[in-house]
């Protein structure tokens, strides 16, 4: 055995040793103790192990079967190393020194002998020590592996032994006169069964005794812990029928189709990015390879984290072959940069250890830093300040501090809005709407006591291709445009999401801090409210999987990029096999969308006399939080309340103030966001499960906390208590269907649309079903074997243009080509339905023009109803800034970059993102 291998092999046996010393859990894993090579001599071997004792000393500390276990194996690397030749007498000079901590002295019918372990019992001079070992009469079994006989001592696994011997180890069963030691012996006659306790028996007689502390024994006699062990893991089923559906595809997860770049290059078209040397081998045998990727960042201590390049440090992660097929995934370890205090989105202690500080509700926060009840409550003690301001240093294209030339600086330059309050700014766009061109203007942005220079005015902007007339604001009136109203939280609504970009990296720009907490905004509109001292940036490990799609969805005789046939999909879910992980980020992506109407099971409640929801039972919040049955789940009181509040000023309520939600809805374990929430039938969808592979924790706001099999019982989650075991196999059921709206993946076309392109997460779009996987802080490999498409579908009828396009009283999907009328419900109503319809303009057309004036009869958007447009590059995101929205004489006028394409007549109100169809 090579000394690296035995230096790897001692580090791993070590770490997984469940010691609650000071220094197990952190010092430990940093290798601190034993982090060196190992030499010929086992001096340091010695030494290493006499700490480990003696640490387990000091802090009197006992343990359970599992240090045993590995005491046994480490027994391995002590007899292999050269030169050890007082290998044996180390070891059970050392092992005995740790026992005697671990499992206790043994009285009752044992008369001298010591119980170690999980369940040891012992008799007269038994003792027994290690994972196994099997022995005969007067012999000691230490260790895994061999036999022994009469006087001589056993190294093994699992012992057996004859009458009057000891049995040691996992399971020994000894006859009558000796003594099972380890993991569940089965003593006969006045053998004791002990369990996880301290290994002191109560009476020595026919029935097993179980011992102190954790007192884990059946008490009939075989010695058996009744100890919990980990539920098993209840996978995902699928409700189609995978024999008798309609359609289906697989998949097997293949090297291969690791993306390594923001280009869509994998290890395929990329081989150079994996290692040609094996990095580790898993406990299971698996070799794993390093991966060098575009998905993780380089950081640097309170300035932020900017994205690596393809640089051959192979430092982002791991991947290996399983000789049944699929991978192994692990990724490199998250990286960490330190940051001001409350600008970060963890808190680091000083023993290093680290706390989410991050929420996207601002209720969770507030109930952590203060006492009030919602923002701009006076009746607490302690008001959180949300008078925000804006973090605004000079940065180039790297993210690095510049001067005002523009050449990297060691120090930190003032740009053109540091300092400056967000109330003030919000207030010079509304002031845009009095000017069409620059006009010097003056307000005391910074509270200084001196007024700054500005323009504010409305002007034609180009965004995402398109003009728009926006209010923009130039600080300074340099001729320089600063900031504008952007389309993240609406045009003509000014807020927090129009001063600030979009950013998850830097603390130097795009920050807004006050007293109490700093905000980012999000890719999605959303915003991050954060009070830590560090920010942690994961190593990304991307697959890129690839399932074939029926061929009749992508038939185009006349060859114009739209198929000749329409399919609107009934049912789909997508299956996946692989092991529980330990990560609740862990993102499953189908064609690259991510999907946050997918929630699972959510609280369950009732509504009271006053119209609150409040919680059914007693449970408890992550934090271990008592959440007593009658708990406010939702106070619609709220929603007034925080109205003209500060925060409302500035545009920095988040969906909770606005919905009334309160912090327990946010935090109790009364939820299972990785399960389906069915119809009471069991036969279809409520609410899918989260797009993540199945892990053991919760996630969002209930961060590292283990799921657990009953949410009434207080944390932390006991060992044996958790829902879900990591590594072990389980499968992962998605209902490719769930959306808020109208799902992207109704109609086929939602499934082939943009092949040929890379997505802006390096995703390769293609005519098959693509799907992404993102692992993400998985330090511990991930097995991901397969994946399998069911689905069933149906053909949609395309009607030519210029033609009546009629709908009945049940939900529809109608299709014209251009300038069609759609009647909902029936030739000649006006009357919505009540069922969700969806209406597909001008299919087969690329221009406004093409698609035409329609016309569209009882619409009814909060049934449901949705209007389609296909092939025009529209998304969630950027939709309202192409279609505008115009209500004349009660009827609402649908333009599309400024282009009249519908008439939605009856409807008086605006459409948001839910009432339109995008592919």
């Amino acid at each position: 055995m090579a000394q690296k291998s035995q230096r790897n092999y001692l580090k791993d046996a070590l770490s997984d040793i469940p010691w609650e010393t000071p220094w197990s859990t952190a010092e430990a894993r940093k290798g601190a103790r034993y982090d060196i090579p190992l030499t010929q001599d086992i001096s340091y071997l010695d030494s290493v192990l006499d700490s480990v004792a003696a640490s387990l000393a000091a802090s009197g500390t006992k343990t359970s079967k599992a240090a045993i276990s590995r005491a046994g194996q480490l027994s391995e690397v002590i007899a292999n190393i050269p030169g050890s030749a007082r290998a044996a007498d180390l070891w059970e000079r050392v092992v005995s020194d740790l026992a005697d901590r671990v499992g206790g002295k043994p009285d009752g019918a044992g008369t001298g002998g010591d119980g170690y372990g999980a369940g040891g019992n012992t008799d007269k001079g038994g003792d027994g020590y290690g994972a196994g070992g099997n022995t005969d009469k007067g012999g000691d079994g230490y260790g895994t592996g061999g036999n022994t006989d009469k006087g001589g001592d056993g190294y093994g696994a699992g012992g057996n032994n004859d009458k009057g011997g000891d049995g040691y180890g996992a399971g020994g069963n000894p006859d009558r006169g000796g003594d099972g030691y380890g993991a569940g012996g089965n003593p006969d006659k006045n053998g004791d069964g002990e369990g996880d306790g301290d290994g002191i028996p109560d009476k020595p007689d026919d029935a097993g005794n179980p011992g102190h502390g954790k007192g884990d024994g059946t008490g009939d006699g075989d010695g058996i812990s009744d100890k919990p062990a980990p539920a098993p893991t209840p996978p995902d089923v699928p409700l189609l029928d995978p024999e008798t559906v309609q359609y289906k595809a697989g998949y097997t997860f293949k090297v291969g189709d690791i993306t390594v770049g923001w280009g869509g290059e994998t290890l395929a078209t990329r081989p150079e990015s994996l290692s040609d040397s094996v990095a580790m081998t898993t406990k299971a045998g698996v070799e794993m390879y390093a991966v060098d990727n575009e998905f993780g960042f380089y950081v640097t201590d309170f300035i932020g984290a900017q994205p690596k390049v393809f640089d051959g440090d192979f430092g982002e992660g791991f991947v290996g072959e399983l000789a049944d097929g699929g991978i192994a995934v692990s990724n490199a370890r998250t990286v960490t940069f330190s940051v001001p205090a409350r600008f970060g989105t963890w808190l680091e202690g000083i023993g290093g250890n680290f706390v989410k500080a991050s929420t996207e509700h601002y209720t969770v926060m507030q109930a952590i830093l203060s006492d009030q009840a919602y923002p701009g409550d006076t009746s607490g003690y302690y008001q959180l300040d949300d008078d925000l301001w804006i973090v605004d240093y000079r940065t180039g294209d790297d993210g690095m501090p510049v001067d005002e030339a523009g050449n990297p600086s060691s120090s930190l330059v003032d740009d053109a809005m540091h300092g400056f309050y967000v109330k003030e700014l919000i207030g010079a766009l509304e002031d845009a709407g009095g000017y069409t061109a620059p006009t010097e203007l003056w307000k005391d942005f910074d509270r200084d006591g001196t007024d700054d220079l500005y323009a504010a005015y409305m002007t034609d902007m180009e965004i995402d291709g398109v003009t728009r007339n926006v209010a923009v604001v130039d600080i300074g009136n340099d001729g320089t445009i600063d900031y504008y109203d952007g389309n993240l939280n609406g045009f003509g609504t000014y807020g927090l999401a129009d001063v600030l970009k979009p950013n998850e990296s830097s603390i130097i720009e795009d920050i807004a801090v006050g007293d109490d907490y700093s905000v980012t905004l999000k890719d999605d509109g959303k915003l991050l409210y954060r009070w830590g001292n560090a920010v942690k940036r994961p190593n990304d490990m991307r697959i890129d999987a690839k399932l074939d799609l029926p061929d009749e969805w992508q038939t185009d005789a006349d060859g114009d990029g739209f198929a000749d046939v329409l399919f609107r999909i009934t049912a789909a879910e997508l299956v996946v096999n692989h092991t529980v992980t330990n990560n609740p980020n862990d993102q499953i992506r189908p064609e690259d969308f991510e999907n946050e109407a997918a929630i699972g099971i959510l609280p369950s409640y009732e509504v009271d006399a006053n119209g609150n929801w409040v919680s059914i039972n007693d449970y408890y919040a992550g934090d271990g939080t008592f959440l007593p049955m009658g708990t406010i789940l939702r106070d619609f009181s709220l929603i007034d309340a925080v109205d003209g509040s500060m925060l409302d000023t500035i545009g920095g309520l988040s969906s909770d103030l606005l919905g009334g939600f309160t912090e327990a809805w946010y935090t109790t374990m009364d939820r299972e966001p990785f399960m389906a929430d069915l119809t009471e039938d069991g036969t279809a969808y409520d609410i899918g499960p989260r797009w993540r592979l199945q892990p053991d924790k919760f996630g969002q706001d209930l961060p590292s906390v283990i799921i657990p099999q009953d949410p009434s019982e207080a944390p932390p989650v006991a060992n044996g208590e958790e829902k879900y075991e990591v590594g072990v196999d389980t499968t992962t059921v998605l209902n490719l269907l769930d959306w808020n709206g109208t799902s992207p993946m109704t109609l086929s076309a939602g499934w082939i649309t943009g092949a040929g392109e890379v997505s802006a997460n390096g995703v390769n779009m293609t005519e098959d079903f693509d799907v992404a996987f993102y692992i993400k802080g998985d330090m511990k490999p991930v097995n991901l074997y397969d994946a399998e498409l069911l689905m069933e579908y149906e053909e949609v009828a395309i009607e030519v243009a210029g033609v009546d396009v009629v709908g009945s009283t049940s939900g529809d999907t109608l299709v014209g080509s251009g300038s069609n009328a759609f009647y909902l419900s029936g030739a000649g109503s006006g009357t919505a339905d009540g069922e969700a319809d969806l209406l597909v303009l001008g299919y087969g057309e690329l221009t406004a023009a093409g698609v035409g004036a329609n016309e569209v009869y009882a619409f009814g958007a909060e049934e449901g109803d949705a209007v389609g447009l296909i092939g025009f590059d529209l998304d969630p995101d950027n939709y309202n800034i192409h279609l505008t929205q115009k209500i004349v004489d009660q009827d609402l006028e649908l333009s599309f970059d400024g282009t009249q394409i519908a008439t939605l007549y009856g409807v008086d109100e605006y459409l948001d993102a839910d009432a339109f169809y995008f592919a």
